[in-house]
């Protein structure tokens, strides 16, 4: 499975690490918007992404590429959690391809 990680914009720390946390998660790309779906039951990181909601970066690194990330973020901070699901959905508009 890809890397996905998310870090705080200013600080750069690590809020959230795929691999570290093990957790799953999907994108689903509509019109110009990009839809992740994270499964999460760790309710202080959800909380530290809920409370930076408009300073979030997510970079995602397909699996076997480590050279080339993805960045994600929103002008928005679209996010939200359902506790019945354990699910944290973020709504992003922006993405970017770079070479590392």
């Amino acid at each position: 499975m890809d890397h996905m990680y998310i870090r705080h914009t200013l600080r750069n720390l690590l809020l959230l690490d795929s691999k570290k946390h093990n957790l799953n998660y999907s994108i689903e790309h509509l019109n110009n918007i990009w839809k992740f779906t994270i499964d999460i039951s760790d309710t202080l990181i959800i909380e530290q992404i809920l409370d930076n909601k408009n300073e979030i970066n997510i970079f995602v690194v397909k699996d076997g590429d480590a050279h080339n990330k993805t960045w994600y973020y929103s002008s928005e901070g679209d996010i939200q959690y359902d506790p019945s699901k354990q699910q944290l959905y973020i709504t992003v508009d922006n993405k970017n391809e770079y070479s590392v």
